[in-house]
């Protein structure tokens, strides 16, 4: 398998793994029986943490190995999420979808980065069109998955993250 193909999988993987972000806002507002302005502000919170991410991960990867930086960014995504669905209070189930919201965010440009870095410049234009069809069918799996799953009730997910 091509290494362009390797990061489109891993690419596809970041991208369906996104669902944790709002699909566990509505998970754990469900749990811990949030109103609709604590939802909205969950929300909000997660999505400034994923940009904040996004922009650390732009600034790190220029000055750091793309390939170390995407581990670690991986390490503590698992690591925040086996946090966030051991079902602990609500600060600190919410504090690891943030933590997590923020590897989500720090791993894109990383990743678009070490494909730039992995490719020579005659098929740099495809590499990016594979790693953009990669990203389009993993937020699809996104909301075939995450609605499945939301329809089965707040604990079939959190169960269903601690297998």
């Amino acid at each position: 398998m091509t290494n362009i193909m390797r990061i489109c999988i891993v690419k596809l993987l970041f991208a369906a793994s996104n669902f944790v972000i709002p699909f566990s806002a509505l998970f754990v507002s469900k749990r811990y029986d949030f109103d609709a302005s604590e939802l909205a502000t969950m929300v909000t919170i997660l999505a400034v943490s994923y940009l904040a991410g996004n922009l650390a991960g732009g600034f790190l990867g220029d000055k750091i190995q793309s390939r170390s930086l995407l581990l670690l960014f991986s390490f503590f995504s698992v690591l925040a999420m086996m946090i966030g669905s051991s079902g602990f209070p609500a600060t600190v189930t919410f504090s690891a979808i943030s933590v997590f919201s923020i590897m989500a965010g720090a791993a894109n440009p990383v990743l678009s980065n070490y494909l730039s870095n992995s490719v020579n410049e005659s098929n740099r234009e495809s590499a990016f069109g594979n790693l953009y069809l990669a990203n389009n069918v993993g937020i699809a799996i996104v909301f075939i998955v995450g609605g499945f799953l939301l329809g089965r009730g707040p604990q079939y997910p959190l169960y269903f993250l601690q297998c």
